[in-house]
């Protein structure tokens, strides 16, 4: 597969779509809202991922820094600007960061809730994702993490 990219005329409406969806122009409410519901950004985006004001996918890394949104359009320009050939992969682990955050919370309340006094101790399965950097971002999350490697035996 090649990973050269080509700016030919659009052909079809498809392709004026995404070539207009590229342009600094302003989206409507209801062009951002269609985007969504076509998308269904709310699923499976939980809260990282959405459509900004230009009909742009955004990445929200970390809920608890809205901030910190990065326009994934924007993100590609300016990698393309720099010399670098798509496809590329963006590494977000702040969402890992998050996600651990997010589930030790959940225990912890939920322990509080049932009045549970054992102990709790979260165990990534490497098995999941091995990358270096994901395991990486893990560790120093900050947040009490055990990695799992290897298999059960019965």
């Amino acid at each position: 597969m090649s990973d050269d990219i080509s700016m030919g005329s659009p052909s079809s409406a498809g392709e004026q779509g995404v070539l207009r969806s590229m342009q600094e122009v302003a989206m409507s409410s209801q062009e951002a809202s269609k985007m969504l519901r076509t998308y269904n950004i709310a699923w499976w985006g939980n809260n990282y991922y959405d459509v900004n004001e230009l009909g742009h996918i955004s990445v929200c890394p970390d809920p608890d820094v809205p901030e910190a949104r990065v326009d994934l359009a924007k993100l590609v320009k300016a990698r393309e600007a720099q010399g670098q050939r798509l496809p590329a992969l963006f590494c977000f682990p702040q969402i890992l960061q998050h996600r651990l955050r997010s589930i030790n919370a959940a225990f912890k309340r939920a322990r509080e809730s049932y009045g549970y006094n054992g102990d709790y101790f979260l165990v990534y399965p490497i098995k999941v994702n091995q990358h270096r950097r994901v395991i990486e971002s893990l560790i120093h999350s900050g947040e009490p993490l055990g990695l799992e490697a290897g298999r059960k035996l019965n």
